[in-house]
């Protein structure tokens, strides 16, 4: 198995399915404080069984677990080791993006916030880096471990989180005025579809 990446809590390999041969992403995700309830990888697999299927959501494969400490394996289709910001940075050296390549980076990332908002979930942390760039260049949003599941957000509720938890004041704006955004939600998810507006520019 290859390294991919690592945190604090989680390391991230890349590794091959012997049933299928399909090269596939493993993320290790370790138990805090040997809980075995209330963990991000909790989280994320739950997200991600919420958008099985979508062509713009990294997919989840399979899902392991270790019942002596918690530890969880979440086996997911391996896109690439190159993130958005990869995209980004490299792509600034040589020349902007031209309006016809950001509407198409656009679209993919909007439809995919759409399919998580439809599911209930708001991922609350969509930048550049948990966007992963595939073949052809196509994205797929990714980790999800930190981001609540929501299946019938009330305004209220999700306002009151939202303005407590992000002090930025654009949110702050855009979290108190019930408006239709630009990715077909109302202002309940404006800490996904802000980020996502400005992601690429």
């Amino acid at each position: 198995m290859e390294t991919l990446g690592a945190g604090t809590y989680i390391v991230v390999y890349r590794a091959r399915d012997r049933r299928t041969d399909e090269t596939v992403a493993v993320k290790w995700v370790r138990s805090r404080c040997g809980r075995d309830h209330g963990q991000p990888a909790d989280v994320e697999r739950d997200c991600l069984a919420a958008c099985r299927g979508h062509p713009y959501v990294v997919q989840l494969r399979d899902v392991a677990a270790n019942p002596s400490n918690w530890d969880m394996f979440l086996v997911k289709e391996f896109v690439g080791a190159r993130s958005l910001r990869d995209l980004i940075t490299g792509h600034a050296r040589r020349r902007p993006f031209s309006e016809g390549e950001t509407r198409a980076l656009m679209r993919q990332l909007r439809a995919g916030v759409r399919t998580m908002h439809a599911a209930g979930i708001a991922h609350r942390d969509i930048k550049p880096r948990n966007i992963l760039v595939g073949p052809g260049g196509a994205l797929k949003i990714c980790d999800f471990g930190w981001q609540p599941q929501r299946r019938r957000p009330t305004r209220d509720s999700w306002l009151a989180r939202s303005t407590t938890t992000h002090r930025s004041s654009s949110l702050e704006r855009a979290s108190t005025t019930p408006r239709p955004w630009t990715c077909g939600r109302w202002a309940r998810y404006s800490p996904d579809c802000w980020p996502s507006t400005t992601t690429s520019g």
